[in-house]
């Protein structure tokens, strides 16, 4: 059964829900989990949705990171929802997270509600785009974008190759992906063999991770902007930022390895990569499992005996806040490098 599609009063947004989903949750409590920039619209959201699914609704306060962090183990001890909610991401592979990702015993039921922005780049956006690449001598470009977006990823697409670009289009690995779709810590979806990316979305969290997965020049064309700017430089800054923490940590002997307890982020399989690794080397290590890993986090627990850290949930954890942190706080590719000593090929996030 195709998604029904249906728009919520002045939300700048398309919502589209699978029907048979929807109707199971009539006359059931049903938590509504929101990214951060969706909250301002989460009353105008929740009636809307009341209203069109027939569930109570109750509007989760949290911060939700993705479909990573649906924070089963809270709700399901807690308030107790039949159902979530979970608006504007796709689900998370599960190749990414410890099975079984779906749904643990006594866990709520998760409907995905995709939410699709209703602006469009204008014509001058992709011209500048072209210009852009064409600066960085790109005549070939790999078009990625998010979920919020890949109902005018083909439009784009053929924007570009007006202007004069040939287009290469990213895969996609339904039900995780959509065609071209990418999210913060898996970039495999991106298409290889290019000069260059473009960059379908807002803000710079998803382009700069492009560039440090790829290493290629980024242009993002961001339609809430309505504007197409070069994300290069600053890929290139953090790129060269995150190679100086990793070289920092060749001689650290003692290891924090922290340890995601975030409904897909609890990775045991990538713990015991790196922690066999570092058994290997004859370095030490102590263990740190946590959900909501910050700055303040592990300032609280560092000590002298530290001398490096590993964050094997969130890779955007130790990018993101990276001026907040004394020592070297690193991806997992990054601690397999620091670990070997060796700053190429560089790894990102795994």
């Amino acid at each position: 059964m195709s998604p029904t599609t249906f728009t919520c009063g002045d939300v700048p947004y398309l919502l589209e829900v699978d029907e048979a989903a929807a109707g199971s949750l009539r006359g059931l409590t049903a938590v509504l989990q929101l990214p951060d920039g969706l909250k301002p619209f989460s009353e105008e959201l929740a009636e809307c949705l009341e209203s069109r699914l027939g569930a109570s609704i109750i509007i989760q306060a949290d911060s939700v990171y993705g479909a990573c962090d649906l924070q089963y183990p809270e709700l399901a001890a807690s308030i107790r929802p039949h159902a979530i909610l979970h608006v504007g991401h796709t689900p998370y592979p599960e190749a990414l997270g410890y099975p079984p990702l779906s749904r643990p015993p006594q866990a709520p039921k998760v409907v995905f509600v995709a939410a699709r922005y209703v602006g469009r780049p204008s014509g001058a956006a992709i011209k500048e785009a072209a210009r852009i690449a064409r600066e960085h001598g790109a005549k070939v470009v790999g078009l990625v974008t998010t979920a919020q977006h890949t109902h005018i990823y083909g439009e784009v697409a053929s924007a570009l190759e007006g202007e004069g670009l040939k287009v290469k289009r990213g895969l996609s690995a339904l039900p995780y992906f959509e065609e071209g779709q990418i999210i913060g810590c898996e970039y495999s979806m991106a298409p290889r063999g290019v000069d260059a990316y473009v960059y379908l979305g807002g803000g710079e969290f998803h382009p700069v991770g492009l560039y440090l997965a790829t290493l290629k020049p980024v242009i993002k064309v961001d339609p809430y902007r309505d504007e197409a700017s070069d994300v290069t430089p600053e890929g290139e800054r953090v790129y060269r930022v995150r190679l100086d923490k990793v070289r920092r940590a060749f001689d650290a002997s003692r290891w924090g390895v922290v340890v995601g307890t975030k409904t897909g982020q609890y990775r045991p399989w990538l713990v015991e990569r790196l922690v066999s690794l570092m058994r290997s080397r004859g370095l030490s290590y102590r263990l740190i499992a946590g959900s909501r890993i910050t700055p303040e986090v592990i300032a609280n627990l560092d000590s002298r005996w530290y001398e490096a850290f590993v964050v094997t949930a969130c890779p955007r954890i130790p990018i993101d806040d990276m001026e907040d942190y004394p020592k070297p706080v690193l991806t997992p590719g990054e601690a397999v490098m620091a670990i070997t000593r060796s700053l190429e090929p560089y790894r990102f996030p795994w």
